[in-house]
């Protein structure tokens, strides 16, 4: 399980697997004080800056209760990816919580 922050919400992000191929990733989100959230929705994008890559950005399925499940190619290749979680809510701008994975070589 992979843990990021944004101003108001902390992010835990589990994928599925690995790889450069399709996979899934789920997404549970929670208010600072672990409060429940009320979203008007999620994205997920993947950034390899050191290569200068970004893939496209997934919209996610909002399952209740601040959990939220995307499924697509987030990574290009191998390598250290950065995996932005775009959260969307009435009222206030949109807020990017991120959380850093290694993608190994022949995923």
């Amino acid at each position: 399980m992979l843990t990021g922050s944004s101003d108001h919400y902390d992010v835990r992000v589990r994928l599925d697997r690995l790889t450069t191929s399709t996979t899934g990733v789920d997404i549970e989100v929670t208010g600072r004080g672990r409060d429940p959230v009320d979203l008007e929705g999620a994205s997920v994008e993947a950034v390899m800056e050191r290569m200068g890559h970004a893939m496209p950005s997934l919209t996610a399925e909002a399952l209740g209760d601040g959990r939220f499940r995307a499924r697509g190619q987030f990574f290009l290749m191998p390598g250290e990816w950065e995996v932005g979680v775009r959260l969307r809510t009435a009222g206030r701008a949109a807020e990017l919580a991120t959380v850093s994975v290694v993608v190994p070589s022949g995923a």
